[in-house]
């Protein structure tokens, strides 16, 4: 998270009409920010698995000069065990 505008982040929350919440600081941009490393990315979105949900967007847009790596990294390391956990989800809950 070192790489991310965390202040910039919380300004345009802070901002948003639709958005609840005091954001003070990076915890308050839980589930709005995915970052770290692959397993703690892996760990964040296996969150949203557990509530069910089947689809996120990922935005590569704070690091433009590491899009190709990102992405490769993304699809290599983190989305194989994200889909693993999904099906792992929904076999426990048939």
């Amino acid at each position: 998270i070192a790489h991310v505008d965390v202040d910039g982040l919380l300004e345009e929350a802070r901002g948003h009409r639709l958005w609840v919440g005091p954001f003070d600081d990076v915890a308050d941009l839980a589930g709005m920010v995915v970052a770290g490393t692959p397993a703690q990315c892996v760990e964040q979105l296996g969150q949203f698995v557990e509530r069910g949900v089947d689809h996120v967007i990922l935005d590569l847009r704070f690091r433009p000069g590491e899009f190709t790596e990102q992405a490769e990294l993304i699809a290599q390391e983190v989305l194989p065990d994200v889909r693993q956990l999904a099906t792992n989800t929904r076999e426990t809950r048939a």
